[in-house]
């Protein structure tokens, strides 16, 4: 260990039951960096029963310095849209639909680095309120089953299916 880690660690907590210094290796993606962006959304009632929303974000940056061999990245899009459709009747059920859309980017996260390709997914959601205490639903997040992944090294996301019970009291 380099002279005086020990020392450091110890003074601040981080050592093993064995008295040894806990030593962290990690990558680095520190620098200067000019960033801009704009986040835009909307809710539209047609009626009282439907009403439909959406949104659109733009992300932009310029690496001004970084430490040579590192590689600064956002690790976002430059846009992402989304756009969806609730309906819900006065009897208590609710249907809803929504899409969301990401563009390609580069990530770059120590060894972890590549191109997410685009992806769009597509979720549907419906539920039943019985009463004031309890509502029945159930949700499918990725319906068409569009292999996509929003990290690099990430898992690979693919349609899940989930029901709720909720009891209110």
């Amino acid at each position: 260990f380099p002279a005086g880690l020990a020392d450091i660690a110890r003074a601040n907590g981080i050592y093993y039951a064995n008295g040894r210094p806990q030593v962290v290796v990690s990558y680095g993606n520190a620098g200067k960096v000019d960033e801009r962006g704009v986040e835009a959304g909307f809710n539209f009632y047609l009626t009282n029963d439907l009403h439909f929303e959406g949104s659109w974000t733009w992300y932009d940056f310029e690496v001004k310095e970084q430490q040579a061999g590192d590689i600064l990245l956002p690790n976002a899009p430059k846009h992402k849209f989304s756009l969806g459709a609730t309906y819900r009747t006065p009897e208590g059920f609710e249907l809803a639909v929504n899409g969301r859309n990401v563009q390609a980017f580069r990530w770059a996260a120590g060894v972890f680095q590549g191109e997410i390709p685009a992806y769009t997914l597509l979720n549907l959601a419906t539920g039943y309120q019985f009463n004031q205490s309890v509502r029945l639903g159930a949700s499918v997040s990725n319906l068409f089953d569009n292999k996509a992944y929003q990290i690099f090294g990430g898992s690979i996301i693919g349609r899940q299916a989930i029901g709720n019970l909720t009891i209110t009291f």
